[in-house]
């Protein structure tokens, strides 16, 4: 979980983003608590992924129903620690310019995640692995950033404006705890769209954990994925991927990430923008895998669904496996005015629910995926959903002895899909300040009652830069603690961002990204939200600036 320096740490690494400065890797290679307040996943749009998500689950969904638990009852024990890095802290960097002719401002935008223990913790030998096999990607990753930024340079000076480019490394962390390190590439220069690259790792000496160590037997977990995904009436591109991942067993390339109760693999791409992934249980599989990999977990910890919508724990603490099944139903003209309705359908155990019965107004437009979150006060079930404009809506359900009782509904994005700590994870949610943006704050359900609270006030943007129209008197504000050290002039053609954000009292910190980092500081803006209107000293905020943008 993050500490509290990591914010204070955040403003002083914001001041090396504007610009490729020779101080750059001396910075990175630094020990970083993860950064301000926060972040994801990662990174990519939830919106795209989500919605492949459900699809794909409802395309390869198996005929065979797993509504009771295996027989071969699995034991699970805490006896892990989490180890400082629940998700990657990230680097950004900007190359914007200003098109005067139409008033436009562009930018190339590097997104850089990196890997990085917090201090203290007696991993050496696991960073060493890290900075290993990272480095590479890192300055490959910048070498094509930088290029691409000089031929966008070029094509202004030369009165030829461009969109600028995404150029990304980033990656989805799926265990972090004392016995092992998992991580995904899922974006990075000449990779393919729905790309995972994978790495695993024994936390204790940082060596590899290969398929052979986990995979007991190729041909049955072969037939396994068979069972999961075989599909009648395929196209040939379905039957290709699945070709694909049977032969990456045989031939021991399967990336995959490991879970406590599986391992991930990547999911059918069908054109999809970003990754996600289908985890393949353990239980009732002990015959195939290589089963001191899992079972051991943290005190607090989060498990996935398969791709039957099951997850099979032992919840309610007996001994016995326990399962649990969420799956979503379009009725046609049953809603409440003859329209058509979303139905939320849950089982637990012998326990059944679904949200008509229940009187539960459900908005969304079908479920993504569900997983269970082990908390201070026990389990919760957490059922995610596509909702309209691609947003997103999680129901909330405590599992509760015998029974699943209904909490509530929350509706901000999660920022991964491998979120494992309810203690420290991402969600992001847009907000109205130089324009519309995402802000990324780090959540926690602990003390809460299985529903999210954020963990810090400021929640972060890594949100491009637009161009001052005018003079902007400001404060400015210190890269340590974010405190005012004075009055300060934003000089009319900067190029300024928005960085920093409380939503309760509107308090919004900015980065003026100048190509020479020396010129590069944050300030407070005197900015005003009321009744949708933005403002700035107390002007609109389209007064103020260039190439503000709202969304809706």
């Amino acid at each position: 979980m993050k500490k509290l320096i990591s914010v204070l740490l955040c403003g002083s690494m914001v001041l090396s983003l504007a610009g490729c400065s020779k101080n750059e890797e001396e910075t990175r290679k630094t020990k970083k608590t993860k950064k301000t307040t926060e972040d994801t996943e990662e990174t990519e749009a939830p919106s795209d992924t989500t919605e492949e998500s459900d699809t794909s689950s409802e395309e390869t969904e198996s005929t065979e129903s797993e509504t009771s638990a295996p027989a071969n009852v699995f034991k699970a024990e805490e006896s892990l620690e989490m180890i400082g890095m629940d998700y990657p802290s990230q680097y950004w960097d900007y190359t914007p310019v200003f098109d005067k002719d139409t008033e436009t401002t562009s930018y190339m935008f590097l997104s850089i995640d990196q890997l990085y223990l917090e201090d203290g913790t007696p991993y050496d030998k696991l960073e060493t692995s890290l900075e290993r096999d990272f480095a590479p990607l890192i300055a490959q990753t910048e070498d094509q950033f930088k290029k691409e930024s000089e031929v966008f340079l070029n094509n202004a000076k030369s009165g030829h404006y461009t969109d600028g480019n995404k150029v990304e490394l980033s990656t989805a962390i799926f265990r972090s705890d004392s016995q092992i390190f998992s991580v995904a590439v899922t974006a990075a220069p000449g990779m393919q769209e729905g790309e995972f690259r994978t790495y695993n790792y024994r936390t204790e000496d940082g060596s590899t954990i290969t398929i052979d160590d986990v995979i007991l037997d190729r041909g049955a977990l072969n037939a396994l994925l068979e069972q999961y995904f075989a599909m009648p009436g395929a196209d040939d591109d379905y039957k290709t991927w699945l070709t694909s991942i049977e032969n990456s067993v045989i031939d021991g390339t399967l990336p995959f990430t490991l879970a406590y109760d599986g391992i991930n693999i990547p999911v059918f791409n069908s054109g999809m923008i970003n990754y996600d992934v289908y985890k393949i249980p353990v239980i009732g599989h002990e015959d195939i895998f290589n089963m001191e990999y899992f079972g051991k977990t943290p005190k607090y910890y989060t498990l996935y669904d398969d791709p039957n919508r099951c997850i099979t724990w032992d919840v309610n603490g007996d001994g016995q496996m326990d399962t649990i099944k969420a799956e979503s139903e379009y009725s046609q003209g049953t809603g409440e005015y003859g329209n058509d309705e979303i139905i939320l359908k849950l089982e637990y155990n012998d326990f059944k629910l679904d949200s008509k019965s229940a009187g539960m107004k459900i908005y969304s437009n079908g479920l993504m995926y569900s997983m269970i979150m082990k908390t201070d006060d026990g389990f919760y079930l957490y059922c995610r959903m596509n909702a309209i404009d691609s947003f997103e809506d999680t129901y909330v359900f405590k599992i509760d002895g015998d029974k699943l009782t209904y909490v509530d509904v929350f509706m901000d994005f999660m920022g991964s899909r491998a979120m494992i700590n309810p203690e420290a994870f991402e969600m992001f949610d847009p907000c109205d300040t130089l324009g519309t943006d995402f802000f990324t704050n780090e959540f926690s359900v602990i003390g809460n009652h299985g529903m999210p609270k954020k963990n810090y006030p400021l929640w972060t943007s890594d949100a491009g830069p637009v161009t001052a129209k005018i003079d902007i008197p400001c404060s400015k504000v210190s890269d340590i603690d974010f405190s005012k050290e004075g009055d300060v002039t934003i000089p009319a053609g900067s190029f300024v961002r928005p960085y920093l954000y409380d939503t309760d009292t509107k308090r919004l910190i900015v980065h003026i990204v100048d190509p020479d980092p020396e010129k590069s500081f944050l300030a407070e803006l005197d900015f005003g939200s009321e009744d949708y209107v933005m403002t700035v000293n107390g002007k609109d905020v389209e007064d103020v600036f260039y190439s503000i943008m709202f969304w809706g």
